[in-house]
């Protein structure tokens, strides 16, 4: 394994074994409110929580050249949505558009239709490392140049 694969898990098993602890005390503290046999709310949280646990160990990579590899193929990418909003106020419009740009959508286009706005959203796809200047890509990646 390598430093990234080696960090990533070390980050989950801490994360989960204070999860699990967390929710262990929970699952004492709600027995009350169960019948007997039944899994509590908390014992199907923390099955959900372990199930998505070994999902992400299985998706991680095991190499980090690989998952930098991946990551520079989204750089560039886009996601697109469109939204259809009904007549609005300005205020709920503007609070409707606000909320939106949190998620950083951009609207590049509007057409009114007779339900009211489709509003053509953009953002860029996520990769982490868009913020690394390509000529600093090879000094981040194990195995890339070195100047």
């Amino acid at each position: 394994m390598d430093t990234h694969s080696d960090l990533t898990c070390a980050v989950m098993n801490t994360f989960t074994f204070r999860l699990t602890a967390l929710l262990a005390v929970l699952s004492v503290v709600t027995a009350c409110d169960r019948e007997p046999g039944e899994p509590s709310r908390v014992e199907q949280a923390l099955e959900e929580l372990q199930r998505l646990v070994e999902e992400t160990r299985e998706s991680t990579p095991e190499d980090a050249v690989e998952w930098a590899r991946e990551d520079l193929e989204r750089y560039g990418d886009w996601e697109y949505r469109v939204v259809t909003l009904m007549a609005l106020e300005a205020d709920a419009l503007e609070q409707e558009l606000n909320e939106l740009g949190e998620e950083r959508w951009e609207v590049f286009w509007v057409e009114r239709t007779d339900q009211g706005l489709n509003l053509f959203l953009k953002r860029p796809a996520v990769s982490y490392l868009r913020a690394v200047p390509f000529s600093e890509i090879g000094r981040v990646i194990p195995g890339g140049e070195s100047n």
